[in-house]
This record gives C-alpha cells, sequence and structure tokens, in this order.
C-alpha cells in the first residue's frame, strides 16, 4: 500500500519530469549532446531545440545540425526554436530571422545567427557580409550545402 507521503513525492516527480509543450526545453551546457552531431552543446547562442512527432524534445548545438536532423525524419517536428543571437532568449524557429555569412563562426561551422529583430539582422548582414533568410530559405540552403 502506498503512503500519503509515496504518492505525494510521486506527483511530485512527475511533475518535476515534465515538459511543456509550449515551452522550449532547457539545455544543461557543458552537458547534453547534440541530437544531430554528438557534440556537446557548449553555446548557448548557437544552439537549438525541436520537438518531434512523438513528443521527444531535441537538441542541437548548431541551428545547421536541426535543420539536417528534421531533414532526416519522415515528420516534421510539432516545434523548434532557436536562440535570438543578441539577447540569448528563445524565440520559434519559423518566426525568426537568420544571418548566414561565411565570417560567423558556430559550433558546427554553419555559419548561422538567428534574431528577432529585422533592424539587427539587416545590420550585421551588412557588416558581416552576410545575408539575412527567412527560415524556410535557410532550411533549403543549409540542405544544398551539405549535399
Amino acid at each position: 500500500m502506498i503512503s500519503t507521503l509515496g504518492l505525494v513525492l510521486i506527483c511530485i516527480t512527475v511533475g518535476c519530469n515534465a515538459y511543456r509543450e509550449d515551452e522550449p526545453p532547457k539545455i544543461r551546457f557543458g552537458e547534453d549532446a547534440c541530437d544531430e552531431c554528438r557534440m556537446i552543446i557548449s553555446e548557448e547562442r548557437s544552439s537549438a531545440s525541436s520537438l518531434d512527432s512523438g513528443g521527444m524534445v531535441l537538441k542541437y548545438d548548431d541551428i545547421g545540425c536541426m535543420i539536417l536532423n528534421h531533414r532526416a525524419q519522415a515528420v516534421a517536428p510539432k516545434r523548434s526554436w532557436v536562440h535570438d543571437h543578441e539577447t540569448g532568449k528563445w524565440i520559434e524557429a519559423e518566426k525568426a530571422l537568420y544571418v548566414f555569412s561565411e565570417d560567423f563562426h558556430t559550433p558546427m561551422a554553419y555559419g548561422i545567427r538567428a534574431f528577432s529583430d529585422e533592424e539587427v539582422a539587416s545590420r550585421l548582414a551588412g557588416e558581416r557580409k552576410g545575408r539575412v533568410l527567412l527560415w524556410d530559405e535557410l532550411k533549403d540552403l543549409i540542405t544544398l550545402r551539405r549535399k
């Protein structure tokens, strides 16, 4: 027979481990590995995450790794997030603007930075000989570059 204390502990444990699909996951930098390349995720502003169709959380050390992983899956993910390079805050991948530049050093050398502010993205693209892309344009570019 489970005691009241036992039931409370079970509820707390289940509640603490529950993942909310409307929020990006927590990445343990320096501990979690990228679900595409298996490298340890160490740079917050280059990292990304998605929630697959089965509800599994996937974490990436580079936005390009997330795109390649999505391409390899038969079903599109439910949600995807990237970090705003300026603020470090999570933003939905589909709503972000991306600056691609050969000058950017990212963990897996994809050269992508995400932004929520169009003015900031445009300014940085001009300064770093890059270009501003939307999510679908970026996915096409990365897929073509890795073939």
